[in-house]
């Protein structure tokens, strides 16, 4: 039998030992969702008592993630902006730092109703679904060709009541075709953006176990906005808007006639991170 405390003495001294920097949280998370608690709950009692199955179980996750594998992973969701989100292997983990578009788009249509937008390479939902939390009445087209990213996208609108709201589009942005009589208010969109030749230098609980259809793009990493930019010549609304999470090669980005620059926004770390676009034409 083993209390609480012995359960968290072995998660923390195994991850420092392995190198983990975030050791002491990890591993009272771990043993939190395990017990299907909250950390404060195991903090505030560590004289409960556990027996040797448990403990087990414990171990060989406190082993996953002393091989760099992401802790949304091992628990299976990540907090992001207001809600709880499940994710797995085939979803990008989604980062504080992409809740900078969210809040670039509620800038603009923070106090707009009745929208119709789109999410485009939505992941977990998070992005989409978060506005629409946020954007009184409207509704959201999720596009997303991974089939197992989209069954967390079914089951996050689910757990957040939002399934009627958005419609779940499980294919490739390049084949997405939307009614001729609508057009998007504003489309959203945190693409693969990273070069390729970017892989080596990248943490290893990224490059070994997030999704690379979601991380890495062609064409030095510009890609799949060209490509977005394309498609919101057709299906954007004219003064509607165009929000790109973005790194550094955002400047070597093709801007055509039909858009002009809006702005161009640091996150916390004041790193240039999202870019915005009007449509004019």
């Amino acid at each position: 039998m083993f209390k609480i405390r012995e359960f968290l003495n072995f998660g923390i001294s195994f991850l420092k030992e392995r190198k983990i920097e975030s050791f002491v949280i990890d591993a009272e998370l771990i043993l939190a969702n395990l017990l299907g608690k909250s950390r404060i709950d195991i903090l505030m009692n560590q004289n409960l008592i556990f027996d040797q199955k448990l403990f087990s179980k414990y171990r060989e996750l406190i082993f996953r993630r002393s091989d760099s594998e992401p802790i949304s992973q091992i628990i299976g969701y990540r907090e992001f902006w207001k809600d709880r989100f499940y994710v797995n292997k085939s979803t990008l983990i989604p980062r504080p730092e992409t809740e900078c578009l969210i809040e670039e788009v509620l800038k603009i249509y923070g106090n707009s109703k009745n929208l119709l937008f789109g999410d485009f390479g939505s992941g977990t939902g998070c992005i989409g679904l978060s506005l629409l939390k946020e954007l009184k009445n409207s509704r959201c087209f999720l596009i997303e060709k991974s089939t197992n990213a989209s069954k967390i996208i079914k089951k996050n609108a689910k757990s957040l009541n939002l399934s009627k709201k958005c419609i779940l589009k499980n294919i490739s942005w390049n084949d997405f075709q939307l009614n001729r009589r609508k057009k998007f208010d504003f489309i959203v969109s945190n693409p693969p953006y990273i070069p390729k030749d970017d892989k080596k230098i990248l943490m290893r609980d990224v490059v070994h176990f997030e999704p690379k259809s979601a991380l890495f793009a062609n064409d030095f990493g510009l890609k799949s906005y060209h490509e977005i930019i394309s498609l919101s010549k057709k299906y954007l609304k004219k003064d509607g808007f165009l929000f790109f999470e973005v790194d550094k090669n955002f400047n070597k980005i093709r801007i055509p006639f039909f858009l002009q620059l809006h702005s161009v926004t640091n996150d916390l770390l004041g790193i240039e991170r999202v870019m915005v676009l009007r449509k004019v034409c």
